[in-house]
């Protein structure tokens, strides 16, 4: 972090960091801004729901169609099918 000290007005800086206690360890040596890094809490969030009971069964199918889609490109070609057929643009 020796490349800190050259720049003018370091006070004004704000460092993008993952959350993770040793990350912010190191950031505690330093008089600087934290600014989490946003997909980094999304997926601490998106971990962290895996363990609600009630999201266990929404979770479980999503990955079933996911797995059921990537198995054959025929299985890709119905759930699009499926998709246009319903009037949901591809994104």
């Amino acid at each position: 972090m020796e490349y800190l000290k050259i720049i003018p007005n370091a006070h004004n800086l704000c460092m993008t960091l993952d959350v993770c206690s040793e990350t912010m360890n190191e950031k505690s040596s330093l008089v600087l801004t934290h600014l989490p890094c946003f997909t980094h809490t999304i997926n601490l969030i998106a971990e962290c729901s895996l363990n609600i009971p009630s999201f266990k069964g929404p979770i479980t199918k999503v990955r079933d169609i996911v797995k059921w889609a990537k198995n054959s490109v025929i299985n890709s070609d119905k759930l699009t099918k499926i998709q246009t057929d319903s009037g949901v643009p591809e994104s």
